[in-house]
């Protein structure tokens, strides 16, 4: 991942007490927030790199606003992902600001695992069963026109024609 030369990098197999690193080289340093579980089994098996798990309550990774890290023109966010239950909420996965405006976006779970992306009040999402509690390739592409989600390298849900408004919020990710 770190060849594509991503706008951040977040491994989240960081120590107790430390900083959320960016093995990006881009300074996009976040800060663990509410309890966060770290030093957890990742996704890989027979990879010595720890996950974090976070509750679906209030736990949280923060990263201070940055202009790039607005999703303006064509992007992709690539991430693993477990939910081992779902219990009456809709956890928000990534959060940058109010998704319903031009200027946030959200990644969230539905109740039948379907993985949603929130901008401006457009959505896009993946096919129902996407998240399971087994860990899964995430990837959300957007090429200026057209989003798509993929599960495990393979196309998930609708592929959708989309135009986003330029996204100016501050707000932290």
């Amino acid at each position: 991942m770190l060849a594509d030369q991503p706008i951040a990098y977040w491994r989240l197999g960081d120590a107790p007490n430390a900083a959320a690193a960016d093995s990006s080289g881009r300074g996009h340093v976040g800060a663990y927030q509410n309890g966060v579980t770290v030093g957890v089994a990742g996704a890989l098996s027979n990879d010595p790199d720890t996950a974090a798990s976070f509750d679906g309550v209030n736990d949280s990774m923060d990263v201070p606003d940055a202009a790039d890290l607005r999703l303006n023109g064509s992007f992709t966010i690539e991430f693993w992902a477990a939910s081992p239950a779902f219990v009456n909420s809709y956890p928000g996965l990534l959060v940058k600001g109010a998704s319903g405006t031009a200027n946030g976006f959200l990644v969230y779970r539905t109740s039948v695992g379907t993985l949603t992306f929130k901008r401006s009040n457009n959505y896009v999402s993946s096919a129902v069963g996407a998240l399971t509690s087994t860990y899964r390739y995430f990837a959300l592409t957007y090429n200026g026109t057209v989003a798509q989600w993929y599960v495990n390298g393979a196309p998930s849900g609708r592929a959708i024609s989309v135009a986003f408004p330029v996204n100016a919020g501050t707000d932290t990710f």
